[in-house]
């Protein structure tokens, strides 16, 4: 009589168990299948995204691509044709406006000329050997111009000098270092030499004003005035200048 209320305890004490493993491995799987199915979806999604960004991309650079194409067909369009072809385009108005640089203005008068200079130049009147000449040094460059002129002979007649080397020295206090050569540069006739005086060593030049006056001009180095300068180019351009100014 006992033994079987106990035996029946012993099964039910084991029903019990195996349900409530059963309950906690359904409980389990659950879980996991839940979590299983969250991963998947999150794959799927990050590689629709993935997949939707690079089709993005492509579609980005084949339409750059295609419009960088179309432009170099146009620009090579542009290339090949004259401006009057482009019938689609409009004509821009503009006023030019040519830049002008400012200077303040120096007005001498010398011998019975009057002259205008800028502020590129620095131009007075100096004695030298109680004849006056214009003094002419231009800060940019590095020589300076002691000019003259003379009613009292011509061009013409100073080439037909047969002392011409004895005259000037006598006249300008000079002393003369080179052959006398005479010839036309720039359209300018001109007798040049080399000299040296009191200043140092120099060009000297001598050009016509008129048929009945002559402009001499000596051109000193002032980095070092025993030195000639190594390019006549911008004096003779301030020389004819000197011309134009002295013959208006």
């Amino acid at each position: 009589m006992d033994s079987k209320p106990i035996r029946r305890k012993s099964i039910n004490l084991i029903l019990l168990i195996f349900i409530i493993l059963s309950i906690i491995t359904l409980i389990i799987i659950s879980v996991y299948l839940i979590n299983f199915s969250s991963k998947n979806d999150e794959t799927e999604n990050t590689a629709t995204i993935q997949n939707t960004e690079n089709n993005s991309i492509k579609m980005g650079i084949n339409t750059n691509n295609t419009q960088s194409e179309n432009n170099i067909s146009k620009n090579n369009n542009y290339v090949s044709n004259s401006i009057e072809n482009f019938e689609n385009f409009e004509d821009i108005n503009t006023n030019e406006i040519t830049p002008q640089t400012s200077y303040d203005s120096n007005t001498i008068t010398f011998n019975d000329h009057i002259l205008t200079f800028d502020d590129s130049v620095n131009a007075s009147i100096i004695q030298t050997t109680n004849i006056p000449e214009l003094q002419l040094s231009y800060p940019d460059f590095n020589f300076k111009m002691l000019l003259n002129t003379n009613r009292s002979t011509s061009f013409e007649s100073l080439k037909n000098n047969t002392s011409l080397k004895s005259y000037l020295e006598s006249k300008y206090n000079i002393s003369i270092t080179s052959p006398l050569k005479f010839g036309n540069i720039n359209n300018l006739d001109m007798i040049i030499c080399t000299i040296s005086d009191n200043n140092g060593n120099a060009y000297f030049i001598i050009t016509p004003l008129s048929d009945s006056e002559i402009m001499y001009s000596k051109i000193y180095n002032t980095s070092d005035n025993q030195s000639l300068i190594e390019d006549l180019t911008k004096p003779l351009e301030e020389i004819s200048s000197m011309i134009s100014k002295l013959q208006n």
